[in-house]
């Protein structure tokens, strides 16, 4: 029971929020036929605030740009799941909630992907991501959670400025 704000606004079902957080599902859905860049530009045609040049600066990030124009249905997982933390990242949002986000990526894509989450939370956005491996998350949390059927089991604060956590 209880009650969710985000950026101050409660969260219920069919609600809109102002400025959506970035999200990174267990199965993203893409259009198989369409590469990685017309996938991201599709989805950005949706709400029509992301520049092609921003989605071009994702998929570099994300070691993509070589795959802009190969097709989805050819990528590796790991390329899936880049292209699924790219989906979240493009309209640069000041919440991410990733589930899984280090899923079916091999070592160098590991180490990237938790360079560029350290460098999302140091430009200040919060990060909220959901894992079974903890090794893939050292040095990347402010606050541990771990719940086990459903109930806490443990909360660890790594020296964190929590307000409001209950």
């Amino acid at each position: 029971t209880g009650e969710v704000l985000l950026y101050g606004e409660a969260v219920k079902a069919g609600c809109r929020l102002k400025s959506p957080p970035g999200v990174l599902i267990e199965h993203p859905g893409f259009i198989e036929n369409l590469g990685a860049y017309a996938n991201l530009r599709y989805l950005a045609s949706i709400r029509g605030t992301i520049s092609k040049d921003r989605i071009r600066q994702v998929l570099s990030q994300l070691g993509l740009d070589d795959a802009g124009n190969k097709k989805v249905h050819s990528f590796s997982l790991g390329m899936r799941q880049r292209l699924a933390i790219a989906q979240a990242l493009m309209e640069n949002p000041p919440m991410l909630l990733l589930d899984e986000p280090f899923n079916g990526l091999d070592a160098d894509a590991r180490a990237m992907i938790r360079k560029l989450l350290i460098r999302q939370r140091e430009e200040g956005k919060t990060i909220l991501i959901v894992s079974h491996h903890l090794q893939d998350l050292d040095d990347l949390l402010d606050v541990e959670l771990s719940l086990s059927g459903g109930k806490v089991m443990a909360l660890e604060l790594n020296d964190a400025p929590i307000a409001g956590l209950v």
